[in-house]
């Protein structure tokens, strides 16, 4: 084998690994992006879910949304109601029957997501009411959170036409836009009917 031979056959080595190299990287970068879209999916399908029960089940006097930025459209919403079950899953009714709630549940967007933080009464009550701005905004400093959506996101309310809104409607539009690197969004509404 002469030099010459010697040389080519690496130069032409050196292309077919870095032919698989780059596919192989390729392929592996796609897998990930499959994945974490996939998983983002289904951890908005959960999200949906979730907060279409717990909307069910809430008095629509308790509804409150609030954006700390003033304006629906940064989709920054910070969404609070009253849950009547209790941390176990469980009801309480008082001596007349009456179902006690037990506690706010307060979801909002921060950098890393959406998040859930429940709030306990500091007792268990038969009255019904809203939980203020600051109360929300404190809520959401509160230890315990739990992450539904991971990922930078806008999570907003939306009026019949589909415009980012404040106001809470029946029925209720909910919009979380996952946004990505590049200019891709994507963009997730569900629909829940309210109680009453």
């Amino acid at each position: 084998m002469t030099l010459v031979e010697a040389l080519v056959t690496m130069a032409v080595t050196g292309l077919i690994m870095t032919f698989l190299a780059t596919t192989v990287q390729f392929c592996y970068r796609r897998y990930l992006t499959v994945g974490q879209r996939h998983d983002r999916q289904s951890q908005l399908l959960i999200l949906s879910q979730r907060l279409g029960i717990e909307l069910r089940r809430a008095p629509l006097a308790s509804l409150a949304a609030h954006y700390p930025s003033g304006n629906p459209a940064t989709g920054d919403l910070m969404l609070s109601l009253l849950t009547p079950t209790t941390a176990d899953g469980g009801y309480q009714r008082n001596a007349q029957g009456a179902l006690l709630y037990q506690a706010h549940l307060v979801y909002y967007r921060s950098n890393l997501g959406i998040f859930g933080v429940r709030v306990p009464l500091a007792a268990p009550s038969p009255l019904v009411r809203q939980q203020s701005p600051a109360d929300m905004v404190s809520a959401a400093l509160l230890p315990g959170a739990r992450c539904w959506v991971k990922g930078p996101c806008r999570f907003q309310l939306q009026d019949l036409p589909g415009n980012a809104s404040s106001l809470v409607t029946d029925p209720l539009l909910l919009r979380v836009t996952l946004e990505k690197e590049g200019p891709t969004e994507v963009p997730f509404t569900f629909v829940v009917d309210l109680p009453g």
